[in-house]
């Protein structure tokens, strides 16, 4: 059956619209605990919320991971939960419980319909992590590793059982996520504009938005690039909408010029290079000048002296290790040094910190390490050459799945929707490199979507496989 593109576009609108409303109510909750505490948040409101939010859940099981993902970038102002780490997995926990009873509900099975070779990788980094290392996996650090990691392969095969085939989900997504961005991203124009006297704003500090600066420039250039597919592939979206969207687009552009985040500026440069070379994507005029309209809008609202700063200081701090630069390059040395001395166990997983001064040159005393500031240092470090590969093969063949469905799909819609998930993808990674956030929600929710988009090419090879019969019955 043929579905009308516009019915399809509103429904996406009405679904994202009551996700974004249920993310409003949370962050008002939160506000309103950050001004009179927890007290002031009676057992009735509590109840009525988690009431509210368990119903939409149970209903469509989706929208839970769908919530999870758009409240990243805004998740400072989400209440804390008692006995939990925060209110992700509260939320998670019902999604898992909801998909279970639809499964049930429908006559399925509870497990994945298809192995995909992702959760092979996934399983064994996992295991990986536990033989190479069982104290470190189950060491409290910042939370148990184990089951972190396990929580991550449920939001991968979850998002691919729940957004398998499903226009819609994907679109609602997108939606929530670009919403909750460009908030975050008003919020770092605010505190720059608070920071500025009258000398233009100093880029060398930057501004965190709702989630600190390296973190939310890569969140404002993600949701830049989605606002890209959704105004070129969804049908029927009036003219407001369409301004409304490239207005979105240059204010997540100078969310990212703020926070003075140099890697930024370079994945952001990257993702429009890789749109352009995307299948469906002949190269028409309208192609190169509308970005290059967008960036010269935002290069004219932004400082000279914002630009000058940031140019001036991207290359010299790569070719002489300036700036926190330094640091890095000091991390990464300790890394190697780690896994030289342990190259199949590394020093177990999420104690790169506890391990670094003992392997590095001496560290200033004032220099507070969390990580080796790369995804890939990181894994290398902490679980030896074995997991490093392991985790390789989680984002290569991830990175598979994504191609293969934009190069094999027919349809243009579902050509364009699997290569916004591998540009999204490949623009997280490289942003990676110099942060280690080998375990971010976000990362592992476009394991699983670019992994999902492969059930688009599932279902072009069924259809291929009847149509002869088909056509013998007419």
């Amino acid at each position: 059956m043929i579905q009308n593109p516009s019915l399809n576009t509103h429904k996406a609108t009405k679904q994202a619209i009551v996700i974004i409303l249920t993310l409003v109510a949370s962050m008002f909750a939160g506000y309103q605990i950050s001004l009179v505490g927890t007290e002031g948040l009676t057992p009735f409101i509590a109840l009525a919320a988690g009431a509210a939010l368990s119903y939409h859940i149970f209903q469509r099981p989706y929208i839970g991971l769908v919530i999870i993902i758009a409240t990243l970038p805004v998740d400072s102002l989400l209440p804390d939960i008692p006995y939990f780490t925060s209110l992700f997995p509260v939320i998670g926990g019902l999604t898992i419980l909801a998909y279970m009873v639809q499964r049930r509900r429908e006559g399925n099975s509870i497990w994945p319909t298809r192995w995909q070779l992702t959760y092979t990788f996934i399983l064994g980094f996992i295991i990986w992590m536990f033989i190479s290392n069982p104290t470190a996996a189950y060491r409290q650090n910042r939370s148990i590793a184990l089951y972190t990691y396990v929580q991550l392969f449920a939001l991968v095969a979850l998002t691919v059982e729940l957004f398998k085939g499903e226009r819609n989900r994907y679109h609602a997504l997108m939606w929530a996520y670009v919403v909750t961005c460009t908030y975050s991203a008003h919020v770092a124009i605010q505190e720059a504009a608070m920071q500025q006297s009258s000398v233009a704003f100093d880029v060398s500090g930057g501004v965190g938005g709702l989630s600190g600066i390296n973190t939310s420039a890569r969140y404002y250039t993600i949701a830049f690039f989605l606002l890209f597919y959704l105004r070129g592939n969804l049908k029927g979206m009036q003219r407001w909408m369409v301004i409304l969207t490239w207005a979105a687009q240059l204010y997540l552009l100078q969310g990212v010029v703020v926070t003075g985040s140099r890697t930024a500026i370079i994945i952001a440069f990257v993702g429009v290079v890789l749109l352009l070379l995307s299948p469906t994507s002949r190269i028409k005029p309208q192609r190169v000048l509308m970005p290059a309209i967008v960036i010269m809008l935002v290069y004219v609202a932004v400082p000279g002296e914002v630009w000058d700063g940031m140019i001036n200081s991207i290359f010299p701090t790569l070719e002489e290790g300036t700036d926190t630069v330094a640091t890095r390059y000091e991390l990464w040395d300790a890394a190697m040094n780690m896994v030289a001395e342990k190259p199949l166990t590394g020093v177990g997983i999420d104690q790169f910190a506890r391990n670094v001064r003992a392997y590095s040159n001496p560290l200033s005393p004032m220099t507070k390490v969390i990580g080796a500031h790369s995804i890939y240092f990181s894994v290398l470090a902490e679980t030896g050459w074995p997991g490093f590969f392991i985790y390789m093969g989680i984002i290569v063949s991830s990175i598979f799945y994504a191609l293969r469905a934009a190069f094999r799909l027919r349809n243009e819609g579902d050509k364009n929707l699997a290569y916004i998930w591998f540009v999204a993808l490949v623009v997280l990674l490289i942003g990676g490199l110099t942060k280690h956030d080998h375990y971010d929600k976000l990362l592992w929710l476009m394991f699983g979507t670019c992994t999902a988009v492969n059930y688009f090419l599932y279902d072009q090879q069924q259809r291929d496989k009847h149509l002869p019969e088909l056509k013998q019955v007419a």
